[in-house]
């Protein structure tokens, strides 16, 4: 039975995950109109469901309004219920933009990008994620025999997308048994972060629909591949034209895009607290897992912490509108909203300073000297969480970032995780995560 139909108005919050609250189908015209109310200390709700010390506690008011370009209905399923959900901006009862919504965090990084340079910055998040259940058994890693056994999920899958709105691209058998990729395709700032956040949702929940379980973990077992969340960057003038690219250069790098993706380098260490913030996150991101657990920059090097995808090449050689830098260390327990705002506030950094493109990096960081490391400029990113935010509180530009009370949350948040985490096995960690994500 169907049942009545239940819209969820959901904020991207710092765990990565979309919590709010679901109301019937029939007050939604209402609701578009006036929002629904919501509590300000949601926001720091931890993965594992706990709630860490905030600046908010019990006070405060917060009303969730609906984007309506962010947006998803899918009714694929005659018995039952549809998903149906909008991406909500949080805003204060006086009608501002409240201090802690990451949708207004975002968006502002951006409006700098286009205000001082004239910038617009293009976005894709390739997410991984593994079928824990359903399965009868896994296929060979990147096998069609892989594809066929979850044909009948991904059929669902990509048309789920394709209602949604979301512009299915691919969905691929991946390296671990049982694990997937779904690829869509890139869109402009915010509408690239939502469509990320959404995606994760929308494979969630057709995966119950279907008698399947998902999960987006950064890891399912301390040994094995992770799910990674590649997010995919290039940058565009006012009106739409790639600027990434100038065959002039070395390897095609773009005197302005160099700048940006230097100031991404500079921050690195510090980046890595938002953009894998988990302690599973470090088993991922150890060397040799192609994860890019080394702050370097390389041409199709995937041990790089960001690689320059050219694009297909074909007799006029680089498509300027596929030539786009990649950055690999992010994966699905960080909120799309807050990593793509790091980036972004880093690489203008470089821009303001005119950074030159850092160097090259044609090898396996694991290979090279501490000599050649150090001439090249390459260090690996923190090994647990501990370190990362480590790196993150010392980096006074990085906090600088932030609204005060976003910081004291996520500072909070994190350290909260980590306390809970050392009172369990490393396996019982994984567990945990493996069922929040």
């Amino acid at each position: 039975m169907r049942g009545e139909e239940l819209v969820f108005f959901g904020w991207p919050d710092l765990a990565g995950l979309m919590r709010g609250r679901g109301f019937p189908a029939a007050d939604l015209d209402q609701r578009l109109e006036t929002g629904i109310g919501w509590v300000p200390v949601a926001q720091a709700i931890g993965p594992l469901s706990t709630l860490a010390p905030s600046p908010w506690g019990a006070l405060g008011d917060v009303w969730l309004v609906a984007d309506r370009d962010a947006h998803a209905r899918v009714d694929l399923w005659p018995e039952r219920p549809p998903f149906h959900a909008y991406i909500c901006d949080g805003i204060a009862p006086d009608g501002t933009p409240w201090e802690a919504c990451l949708r207004e965090f975002l968006r502002r990084a951006l409006d700098d990008l286009e205000r001082e340079f004239d910038l617009r910055l293009m976005a894709a998040f390739e997410q991984e994620f593994y079928l824990v259940e359903g399965l009868d058994r896994p296929g060979p890693n990147y096998s069609i025999i892989a594809h066929e056994r979850a044909l009948d999920f991904g059929a669902v899958l990509v048309a789920a997308l394709r209602a949604a709105g979301l512009e299915p691209e691919t969905f691929e058998p991946e390296g671990g048994p049982g694990q997937y990729e779904v690829n869509c395709r890139p869109a402009l700032g915010l509408a690239a972060a939502d469509r990320a956040l959404m995606v994760r949702e929308l494979v969630r929940a057709v995966a119950t629909r279907e008698g399947y379980r998902a999960t987006f973990t950064p890891m399912i077992a301390e040994q094995g591949f992770g799910n990674g969340v590649h997010v995919h960057l290039s940058l565009q003038d006012h009106e739409g034209a790639p600027v990434s690219h100038d065959p002039a250069q070395p390897a095609g790098v773009a005197a302005q895009a160099g700048s940006f993706v230097a100031g991404i380098m500079r921050r690195l260490p510090a980046l890595t607290a938002f953009a894998a913030p988990s302690p599973v996150s470090y088993l991922r991101l150890a060397p040799g897992h192609w994860a890019g657990g080394a702050a370097a920059f390389g041409a199709d090097n995937r041990e790089a912490a960001i690689r320059i995808c050219a694009g297909r090449l074909g007799p006029g050689g680089v498509d300027p509108r596929q030539y786009n830098f990649e950055f690999r260390p992010a994966d699905a327990a960080a909120s799309p909203h807050v990593t793509l705002a790091v980036l972004v506030h880093a690489g203008l950094e470089g821009l303001r300073e005119g950074l030159p493109t850092p160097p090259l990096v044609e090898r396996d960081p694991s290979d090279l000297s501490d000599a050649e490391r150090e001439a090249l400029g390459v260090r690996w990113l923190p090994r647990s969480l501990g370190e990362a935010l480590a790196a993150a509180e010392a980096d006074e530009a990085v906090r600088g970032w932030f609204s005060e009370p976003v910081w004291q949350a996520y500072g909070a948040l994190k350290r909260h995780e980590l306390a809970a985490a050392a009172e369990l096995s490393p396996d019982a960690v994984i567990r945990s995560y493996l069922d929040a994500y």
